[in-house]
């Protein structure tokens, strides 16, 4: 609630209430009188420049005050999980849509503070200007203002080219089978599709 009170001796006769030139009149959240305005569960649109302008036998008089609404900084709609081929920029943007009074931000990368050389900050914007698998990771950010705080965290998945899988081993080997098994190399942020098995001249080759 907020309230604001006058002083007149002898009282006002005539009165007009207005918030931003615009007259007010009582209702279930706003009680005007000559002397006071009273406003129940504010929020922000009550935000703006009051004034009064009322007379009495001995004249006329007017007051002002400016009532600023403090609130919450929001994020709006952000990706939260976003996949990129190698190379190409990466930009996770934290303006908040409303925030009063201005909120700041911080970003962390895999719940630390810091991630890679090559990604940078500025204001409220955090930037790759080309992805590698090293980039791979969560980004967060948290804006704040004092009043409330709002975060959001997006998922960096980096698509490259396969590597070759390594340790190739073989087991229960007899004249008609044998088991092979092998060590999954980094898959460039996609699953292999399918793996091929080449035997010639008693060498076997993996592909993918």
């Amino acid at each position: 609630m907020y309230n604001y009170i006058i002083s007149a001796d002898p009282q006002p006769d005539s009165y007009t209430w207005r918030r931003n030139g615009q007259i007010i009149s009582n209702n279930s959240r706003i009680t005007v009188t000559a002397n006071s305005i009273t406003i129940s569960n504010v929020n922000r649109s009550d935000s703006g420049v009051y004034s009064i302008f009322s007379s009495n036998v001995v004249g006329n008089g007017s007051a002002y005050f400016t009532l600023n609404v403090y609130y919450p900084p929001v994020l709006g709609d952000i990706q939260q999980s976003v996949a990129l081929n190698a190379g190409a920029p990466f930009t996770l943007d934290c303006t908040p849509v409303e925030s009063n009074p201005p909120a700041t931000v911080s970003f962390s990368y895999n719940n630390t503070g810091t991630a890679e050389e090559s990604v940078t900050t500025t204001g409220y914007v955090l930037s790759v200007s080309s992805v590698v698998r090293n980039h791979r990771g969560e980004y967060s950010c948290e804006v704040s203002n004092g009043v409330g705080r709002d975060s959001v965290t997006v998922q960096l998945m980096v698509r490259a080219p396969l590597t070759a899988p390594r340790q190739m081993n073989s087991s229960d080997v007899s004249p008609f089978s044998a088991t092979l098994s092998w060590s999954p190399s980094d898959n460039g942020g996609t699953k292999p599709l399918k793996y091929s098995i080449n035997i010639t001249n008693n060498t076997v080759t993996l592909s993918f």
